[in-house]
């Protein structure tokens, strides 16, 4: 089958999928699900391009005929030591913050981590086992409240928003992108904990904890459009940082499909 086949049925199967994926927020539509396709088509074609047309030496050749395809190469291999460094570090200082905090906490019947304080503390700890964390005060919270801060922290666990935090961090150039993603997130547990909360039950334990502790249960700055979404009174959230993320991606994706390819090459 030829390469121009290849291509068009994976983005027949790439459109299909990003049309289904979850990544909407009331009703609206993120443009990734046509971004996504470009940057894999992309990649499959440059991979494609390569073992039709070089041999063990082309990498020379190409370097001679063009440059500056080995600044773009040298900046892509620049761009992917830094992201990994900043992962690895990411990973250290998270497992550091789980390590501290888990000390001073007992654990529950439940399975939560209580931390002996009375503030009101509720977080995650850890990015591919997240744990709750929260303390004696929370616990002391009325029935509702309680119930609320609780699953708010499940779901940001059962979605490992601590991870995505840390990616979305290194692929997102600006901090208005980042905390525009943060309240998302919080936003997205919000609608979810709806389902089961009225929405005055959860816009008051908001209130109650950001004028306790701003640090805990989510972000302060984000709680006035967390608030004006409870109430349907929120605009559409600006979800161009997955977009943004997503063309973060492409020089990432791009080395690790050149260089596969060319590795695969000198196997050759």
């Amino acid at each position: 089958m030829s390469a121009g086949v290849y291509l068009i049925l994976l983005a027949i199967v790439l459109r299909f999928a990003g049309e289904r994926l979850p990544f909407s927020l009331f009703k609206e539509r993120i443009l990734i699900s046509r971004i996504l396709p470009l940057a894999i088509l992309l990649m499959v074609l440059s991979v494609h391009l390569l073992r039709s047309h070089l041999t063990l030496g082309g990498m020379y050749i190409m370097l001679q005929m063009f440059p500056e395809f080995g600044l773009l190469l040298l900046a892509a291999t620049a761009y992917v030591l830094w992201v990994g460094y900043k992962l690895v570090v990411g990973f250290r200082r998270a497992r550091a913050l789980e390590r501290e905090l888990l000390a001073q906490a007992t654990r529950s019947e439940n399975g939560l981590y209580v931390l002996p304080t009375d503030d009101l503390v509720a977080l995650n700890v850890g990015l591919l086992n997240p744990k709750i964390v929260v303390s004696e005060g929370v616990l002391r919270l009325p029935d509702i409240q309680r119930d609320i801060v609780i699953k708010h922290e499940e779901f940001h666990a059962r979605r490992r928003d601590n991870f995505r935090i840390l990616l979305l961090n290194l692929l997102l150039p600006t901090r208005r992108d980042y905390e525009d993603f943060r309240t998302y997130l919080e936003i997205e547990n919000d609608r979810a904990l709806s389902m089961e909360h009225s929405p005055r039950d959860i816009a008051h334990t908001l209130v109650k904890f950001s004028l306790a502790y701003a640090g805990a249960f989510g972000m302060a700055t984000s709680l006035r459009r967390r608030i004006e979404f409870l109430a349907g009174e929120g605009r559409l959230l600006n979800l161009r940082f997955l977009r943004l993320a997503v063309l973060m991606l492409l020089p990432i994706i791009w080395y690790i499909a050149y260089t596969s390819c060319s590795l695969d090459l000198c196997i050759k």
